[in-house]
């Protein structure tokens, strides 16, 4: 299957984000920002399930400013699994199968082996949450940057046990990781470009990666029935990566 993030439609209200994803896919993810903050909305207004009439099939990114799993800081590190706990409910309450989540950040360069050990500290909360919800709460990696956790495939084997993988592959493409996840079982993937430096969301066909790759990943996703989202930052670039992931057999 083959959706579209509202990543690209971020100017827009969530209605007309839905609108305009249901002209060119049948599956939308909502990125739950600013906008587009289902989080927030279900929480302040009980219409906001209305919204969600349309023929579309959903998944849930969950918020990320300011929420860490990998805070050695206590008291927010569990404000942040109760953002996920809330994001979870919503999953419930429009039918999405997947939440994804960030793994966390460290919050200094030389905090890994605090922060990490705060992350894994929350994963059997997930795990709870995801059970208790029928959902999956799927991993994303991140892309290159030392303040980022789970760059590297050498990082999953503490992952895997509990929680499925977000591959998001212009992360990858950066880290230099994307042949190495691929070994690996994945349940979603995020597709989009970039020249392997910034993290730039580009159409898939502007930056490096290259149609053989895609072509792998279309391929493994078929296998395994995962979603192939367009995460891109403008609807022209989505559109694009749709089509290129269309016509890939």
């Amino acid at each position: 299957m083959i959706g579209v993030s509202t990543l690209a439609f971020a100017d827009q209200d969530l209605e007309s984000a839905l609108l305009e994803i249901e002209k060119i896919s049948s599956h939308a993810e909502i990125f739950s920002e600013k906008m587009h903050d289902i989080v927030e909305d279900f929480k302040n207004n009980p219409n906001t399930e209305s919204l969600f009439s349309h023929t579309l099939s959903y998944s849930v990114h969950a918020p990320t400013q300011d929420v860490n799993l990998a805070n050695p800081r206590e008291n927010l590190r569990v404000a942040a699994l109760e953002t996920i706990q809330q994001s979870a409910r919503v999953c419930q309450e429009i039918g999405a199968k997947i939440l994804v989540v960030h793994p966390g950040y460290m919050t200094g360069r030389d905090m890994y082996d605090s922060c990490k050990a705060a992350l894994l500290k929350s994963l059997p909360v997930l795990a709870k949450i995801q059970e208790e919800a029928g959902i999956k709460i799927c991993v994303e990696n991140m892309p290159n940057s030392d303040i980022y956790l789970f760059r590297s495939p050498e990082e999953i084997e503490w992952e895997t046990a509990i929680h499925p993988i977000v591959l998001d592959i212009g992360h990858s493409n950066t880290t230099k990781t994307t042949a190495e996840f691929l070994k690996k079982q994945i349940a979603h993937y995020h597709i989009h470009d970039n020249d392997g430096k910034t993290d730039a969301h580009l159409a898939f066909g502007d930056g490096s990666i290259g149609e053989p790759v895609l072509q792998k990943i279309v391929q493994k996703a078929k296998r395994e029935k995962a979603v192939l989202i367009a995460e891109n930052k403008t609807a022209k670039d989505a559109k694009i990566t749709v089509d290129f992931l269309k016509q890939i057999k």
